[in-house]
């Protein structure tokens, strides 16, 4: 799975999840939701086994497998880390997440936050500032810099309206792939 696949699954789940408008009006139900529903319902979907708080990550996805060793008296722990996601209810605090997963090997690192519904697409708060400053951030991180993997890792920003439901009529949630040749996050298009 991809970082396209798993916004457009995110999506899905979300407009097809019939309790997403009454959880979301209380952050500790609404993260329950998200974390302990949604994203696992994605990454069992994608033949991976979802687990929570692993790592301190909210939810990440593995696959394992027993074959091909012989046995001993040694437990086999053979699994490969492939999905690493983060949800972050304050719109102050995602950049964290981001961080945070930048210290984590994987193919797929996901970021599912908010920003004010009415700040998204103009000024200083726009989903394209803050974006702007968490690729600066990147940057400026040894583990990313130095790394001559991460190029090969995907990182998702997945950002959606807060700020009063009562005051829009949609999540708005909209995907951003970090782009390792710019150096910036660009949108998903629909």
């Amino acid at each position: 799975m991809n970082g396209k696949e798993f916004f457009r699954q995110f999506q899905k789940a979300v407009n097809e999840c019939e309790t997403v408008l009454e959880a979301y009006s209380n952050n500790v139900n609404f993260t329950k939701l998200i974390n302990g529903k949604l994203v696992p319902y994605i990454i069992k979907k994608n033949g991976l086994t979802p687990e929570l708080e692993y790592y301190r990550i909210d939810v990440i996805g593995y696959k394992k497998w027993e074959t091909g060793i012989k046995k001993t008296n040694l437990n086999l722990y053979r699994w490969d880390l492939e999905i690493a996601v983060e949800h972050e209810n304050n719109d102050a605090d995602w950049i964290n997440e981001l961080v945070k997963l930048l210290h984590i090997r994987c193919p797929l690192k996901v970021v599912i936050s908010y920003n004010r519904y009415d700040q998204r697409d103009k000024g200083e708060q726009s989903d394209s500032n803050k974006l702007e400053c968490a690729a600066r951030c990147m940057k400026d991180i040894k583990c990313f810099k130095d790394s001559v993997d991460a190029a090969k890792e995907e990182y998702l920003i997945i950002l959606g309206n807060c700020g009063g439901k009562e005051n829009y009529d949609s999540f708005d949630y909209r995907g951003y792939l970090y782009n390792h040749k710019l150096g910036v996050f660009e949108r998903i298009q629909d």
